[in-house]
């Protein structure tokens, strides 16, 4: 099962004005939903690793909805980052709920090669940690995280 979701922006009054949304997320009260206690401060991670770069980069999303952009060098594992949106807490619920059928389809991922992608996730309350990686080509191990990759990057606003 795939999901897509989309950024817009909505401009109802003086007090919305340039308010970041979501398309087809009805506007509700975010306190309403709660991340249970093994996923406080979590991170979940995807991006590219080249063989030939001397960088990792990819996204970053946290238990609070934010999502950046990061940077990570290789040699020094120093990263640089920024925040690039925000997402309500509802869709952050569903993205977790993906990922967690992800893993428990294919619990452990490790394709080598030149030009990777990847999908990590740590969850310290309960020092969970699990990285999915897989190379350039098609092959039917790496389907569902290809999936859930492709689904990650519609949080992305175009511009990133």
């Amino acid at each position: 099962m795939l999901f897509f979701f989309g950024c817009g922006t909505v401009k109802d009054d003086d007090n919305n004005k340039n308010k970041t949304t979501t398309d087809n997320v009805e506007q509700e009260d975010d306190s309403k939903y709660k991340l249970t206690s093994d996923y406080k401060n979590f991170t979940l991670s995807w991006g590219y690793n080249n063989s030939k770069d001397s960088k990792l980069m990819g996204y970053r999303l946290y238990d609070n909805g934010r999502i950046d952009f990061y940077q990570q060098d290789k040699n020094t594992n120093k990263v640089v980052s920024d925040s690039i949106t925000k997402i309500p807490m509802k869709r952050v619920l569903k993205i977790l709920e993906y990922t967690n059928n992800t893993y428990l389809y294919t619990p452990a991922l490790n394709e080598p090669g030149n030009e990777c992608k990847y999908v990590e996730l740590v969850k310290p309350s309960v020092k969970f940690y699990s990285k999915a990686q897989w190379n350039e080509h098609d092959t039917y191990g790496s389907k569902t995280f290809r999936q859930l990759f492709d689904t990650l990057l519609t949080l992305i606003p175009l511009k990133y």
